[in-house]
């Protein structure tokens, strides 16, 4: 059996390794804070994703919800405005969201705030 130094140092390693995964992350995915309503105007399901950096890419979501048609809810992002991107349909957090289809803009933050999803800007 390997001395308890030997254990430690590894142990020690594997913390400092996990450690740096995690900025790695929360510098990609800053904590969320404020909010914006979303109220889907369609006659289809819609599903929404927020994101917390204003890159391209849009690699890493702050949030996502899917509403009904007439539904509505809020979704939070570390950005003002947040940055949204939606489509069409029901699309669970391990399904990819694909491009087809798929509508972006940026919605300001805050208390009486609501971006509006309709049929014109949804495609």
């Amino acid at each position: 059996m390997p001395d308890p130094g030997t254990i430690m140092a590894a142990v020690g390693s594997g913390v400092k390794a996990f450690a740096d995964v995690v900025k790695v992350y929360q510098d990609l995915n800053p904590p969320q804070s404020g909010q914006v309503s979303v109220v889907n105007d369609t006659k289809d399901t819609v599903t929404v994703r927020s994101y917390n950096n204003n890159d391209w890419a849009k690699l890493i979501a702050a949030a996502q919800i899917t509403l009904k048609p007439g539904a509505a809810a809020m979704i939070t992002a570390a950005t003002d405005p947040v940055q949204l991107v939606w489509k069409r349909g029901n699309y669970g957090a391990l399904k990819p969201f694909g491009t087809e289809n798929l509508s972006q803009s940026a919605a300001p933050k805050g208390d009486g705030k609501v971006f509006v999803i309709t049929e014109k800007n949804t495609l």
